[in-house]
């Protein structure tokens, strides 16, 4: 039946990353009609910290001219970038003059962002939830352009000694031009990071580059990053001694310093090189992402990288409602052998029969209900048709598994005998297991809609909200779990009713329900929705229709990781193995609790030891998901997690890492497993001058790769460490200690450490205290650090007055041999924050005229602290938190300006900071 396997790929091609979105559009507010954006100019700068890397993009924004002149265009980027990233600084290009986002909590923002939208100014508004990113910048002049930096500090994959970054290609790709063009630096830093190399590209070569402060960088130009499936750059460290130690900030007081331990060399550990048994599970249950010309090499590469030639393997395949195992015994693990028994299965009628799926039939009753609850690529997802009016429809509802309708609650209102046959044709619809979609506003209550208060008992508006309120899924609903775990959404209706068999759906922080639903006949179900989506653009439209459209569910399809991990457990009571290698596309959703309760109990059914298990999440973007400790796991992931996690083996979420990647941290050359491990500090031989002290957790865990800590320390001279380790298979401790030199750098620019730790510490509390969202703000105000309570915001200079005229731009390098002029404004401030009076150091390098202004975020002066002044080198200004009439000020955000005037070549230097005066 090989001949049929091209055709019954197609059938499950059509699933694709659905709320991940990585989408660009550009519209004129309050309009419904949304084009494609596009990026004419990208450049990506790297620069390696240990444990992340920093990365900014520099995007020049265009519409090609698809509005008229004259319009003012608004851009909306939604994207996503590399697991685990957090942005710390946004810059938005205005005229001549360059403006630095302000970080404030997300509410404020908003609402600062959408007054001034409705006065056409110029600001650029970007948020955060979970792992996606919403920018919108405003106003875009059709045919011309706008620019920003964004920049962001990524955890770095360490394979060994060998360094992996993740380069933001699914942003990258939501450029609608053709041809993609990116620019890529990556920052020397001599004797400690290696020569980089972009895997997918290793024949390109870096060529040297210096910028305007000095700094130098490996350079190349990738002329089309359009092909790529994955994008990452490499490069080594140099672990002397198996040890990397860097301090590099010195603010509030602390030196801030990282370290990273190599254990296997430290400790001269040799990998195991005894022959292992390994059954591989593959589960193709669900009709999600298994299309075989994909899978089949990845399963091939992935068993020739994470099997010995001395081990032995079998493969069990679950899917199309049978569970199979390709051999009678093990097969040596030959490449050879490997390749004959994957072409078996996939030459095989099984595989075939688990290649066809169902493609949803979607009637859309009338024009309204296509464009509310329309997209793009919907015929991507489902069989189409589109009717006058639901009356029309209704002699079709028996060829469809979901029907959405619009018009009858308010612009068509069906006849008393048009009624009479819509509902007996819902009824029938109902009974054969259909969905049913409608939107309800308070015009339906006034019209006397008739279809969805049929059904629904006393359904009416309780209230409606313009402004954009924040929706929350609920995972008691029919299909809330189906939806992102949070949305943002402006014109909203919220609904009561009377009627018990109701569940809400989607509800906002109040519990008031924007989305509801209730059972109906065998398995039916009506949606009520009274979210306005006209005036979306295209991909917040599509991040709605899909869950309320059911087209993130399989038709006729059930998950059988279940019985696939049961049948597992049954062939190691039988014939115990090493390891189990899990690979699943399981798209029913597992929560957090019920996930830990299930993996303890099947783990307590082995007969002796346990394998160690390895799974693969096949799922890559597709609802339903669940976020815990600050991963998104799809379907069935976090029960694979918690399988591998107990037993000390690797999971893997396909969507943040590659099969390459994959590959290579699944060697079989494993060391010996860590089962202790401290580490004493101590800072000039005091313990207590070790203030924080943090691991930098890499996921997926590897014990072949470095240990990475951050920390803050008051000692000025040296850290040192005392570290023991057990392993297993090893009955004594072992033990070592270093000790390192503390310095800093003097021009204050390197703050990286202490983002990092401040990122840790918000992640310590989206685990353990997620409640606790007021220490999660000013944790990230702090460290400027944008989170899912926290936006950035740059406005014009009017506004904010915190803007440079030269700012560091890696945009503008030169040749290596160009002359180097360096900044000659310097300014310090401490400590920050502060309660009563914090202390205002200005350092300039030759005789300069100085002015320093205080202003709140809303940009209003608060105080003129020096005006004027003649400084030559330094001098030192103080503010006791007063304004200009001696008014003590209330706790917040302040804006420091420093202007500096060179009395020698006229230059002007800008310098704007953020206070926090606490009290």
């Amino acid at each position: 039946m090989k001949h049929c396997k091209l055709t019954l790929v197609l059938a499950f091609l059509f699933i694709q990353n659905i709320f991940a979105l990585n989408e660009l559009t550009v519209r004129v507010p309050d309009i419904y009609l949304s084009y494609p954006g596009y990026i004419d100019k990208a450049t990506l700068v790297i620069e390696p910290h240990g444990g992340y890397s920093e990365q900014s993009l520099y995007l020049e924004y265009s519409d090609h001219g698809q509005f008229s002149p004259g319009q003012k265009v608004e851009i909306i980027h939604r994207f996503e970038l590399p697991q685990g990233a957090v942005i710390n600084d946004l810059w938005l290009w205005i005229g001549d003059s360059v403006m630095q986002a302000i970080m404030m909590d997300t509410w404020t923002a908003r609402s600062i962002y959408d007054s001034i939208v409705s006065m056409k100014r110029d600001p650029a508004f970007l948020t955060k939830k979970g792992n996606q990113y919403e920018l919108h910048i405003y106003p875009l002049d059709p045919g011309n352009f706008r620019r920003v930096k964004i920049n962001y500090i990524v955890p770095t994959r360490w394979i060994a000694e060998q360094a992996v970054v993740e380069l933001p290609l699914p942003l990258l790709k939501s450029n609608n031009n053709n041809i993609k063009p990116l620019d890529v630096l990556f920052k020397v830093e001599q004797n400690i990071w290696g020569t980089p190399l972009i895997q997918e590209l290793p024949t390109h070569q870096f060529s040297n580059l210096t910028d305007t402060l000095g700094y130098d960088y490996k350079f190349t130009h990738i002329e089309d990053i359009s092909s790529l499936n994955s994008f990452k750059l490499d490069f080594d460290i140099n672990l002397l001694d198996g040890s990397f130690f860097r301090s590099s900030e010195n603010h509030d007081s602390l030196n801030y310093f990282q370290l990273s331990l190599l254990l296997k060399d430290i400790f001269e550990l040799v990998p195991d090189s005894t022959s292992k048994k390994v059954l591989v599970g593959l589960d193709l249950s669900s009709p999600f992402n298994k299309s075989y010309v994909s899978l089949e090499p990845n399963l091939k590469n992935l068993l020739k990288s994470s099997l010995k030639s001395e081990d032995y393997f079998n493969i069990i395949i679950a899917g199309s409602g049978r569970i199979e195992k390709l051999s009678d015994h093990w097969i040596p693990s030959q490449p050879a052998t490997i390749d004959e028994t994957v072409n078996t299965f996939f030459n095989s009628s099984f595989a075939d029969s688990i290649s066809f799926n169902k493609m949803p039939r979607l009637i859309y009753a009338d024009g309204q209900a296509a464009t509310c609850w329309g997209f793009t690529d919907v015929d991507s997802f489902a069989a189409t048709s589109v009717y006058s009016y639901l009356y029309e429809a209704s002699n079709y509802f028996h060829q469809a598994d979901i029907i959405a309708s619009y018009d009858q609650g308010y612009e068509h209102i069906p006849s008393a005998l048009e009624l009479r046959s819509i509902i007996a044709s819902l009824d029938s619809f109902f009974l054969a297991g259909g969905r049913f979609l409608t939107y309800y506003d308070f015009n339906r209550d006034y019209a006397g809609e008739n279809v969805a208060t049929h059904y629904i008992h006393g359904l009416k508006t309780k209230y409606n909200e313009h402004n954009n309120v924040t929706l929350y899924r609920n995972s008691e609903g029919n299909i809330g779990l189906d939806f992102p775990e949070s949305i943002d959404h402006g014109g909203t209706y919220f609904l009561q009713y009377d009627d018990p068999d109701v569940k809400i759906e989607l509800e906002n922080a109040n519990g008031d329900p924007a989305v509801i639903s209730k059972r109906l006949g065998n398995g039916g179900l009506i949606v009520v929705s009274g979210i306005w989506s006209f005036n979306d653009d295209a991909p917040l439209r599509k991040m709605l229709a899909v869950p309320l459209l059911g087209l993130n569910k399989p038709v006729d399809s059930y998950s059988q990781l279940s019985a696939l991990l049961d049948n597992i457990r049954s062939e190691f009571n039988t014939d115990q193995f090493d390891k189990a290698l899990i690979l699943s596309n399981s798209d029913s959703l597992v929560l957090e609790t019920p996930a830990k309760n299930w993996a303890d109990n099947y783990l307590s059914q082995f007969a002796g030891n346990k394998p160690v298990f390895n799974s693969v999440n096949l799922l890559n973007g597709v609802f339903p998901s669940v976020t815990v400790d600050g991963i998104l796991y799809y379907g069935s992931g976090y029960l694979l997690k918690r399988l591998s996690e107990l037993t000390y083996g690797l999971h893997f979420e396909t969507y943040s890492n590659d099969w390459d990647l994959i590959s290579s941290l699944l060697s079989p050359y494993a060391l010996p497993q860590l089962e202790e491990f401290t580490i004493n500090k101590s800072g000039d031989n005091n313990p207590g001058n070790i203030e924080e002290f943090i691991q930098i957790v890499q996921e997926p865990k590897d014990n072949n790769s470095p240990l990475f800590f951050i920390g803050s320390t008051k000692a000025s001279k040296n850290v040192s460490f005392d570290i023991s380790a057990k392993f297993a298979g090893f009955d004594s401790l072992r033990e070592r200690s270093f000790t390192f030199p503390i310095s800093y750098d003097t021009s204050n620019k390197k703050t990286i450490i202490s983002s990092m730790l401040g990122y840790e510490k918000i992640k310590d509390l989206f685990f353990n205290a997620s409640y606790d969202t007021s220490q999660i703000v000013s944790i990230a105000l702090k460290y400027n650090l944008l989170c899912d309570y926290t936006a950035l915001i740059a406005l014009e200079p009017n506004d904010t007055i915190h803007f440079l005229n030269d700012p560091f731009d890696e945009g503008g390098l030169t040749d290596v041999e160009d002359e180097i002029e360096k900044d000659s404004l310097q300014v310090s401030i401490f400590p920050n924050p502060f309660n009563s009076t914090t202390k205002i150091l200005v350092s300039v390098r030759t005789p300069s005229q100085v002015n320093i202004y205080l202003y709140n975020i809303l940009g209003q002066l608060v105080k003129v602290i020096a005006e004027g002044d003649e400084i030559a080198s330094t001098k030192s200004y103080f503010w006791n938190g007063v304004d200009s009439h001696n008014a003590t000020v209330s706790s917040g955000v302040y804006l420091l300006r420093v202007v500096m005037r060179d009395k020698t070549s006229n230059k002007e230097r800008n310098f704007v900071h953020k206070l926090m005066l606490l009290k």
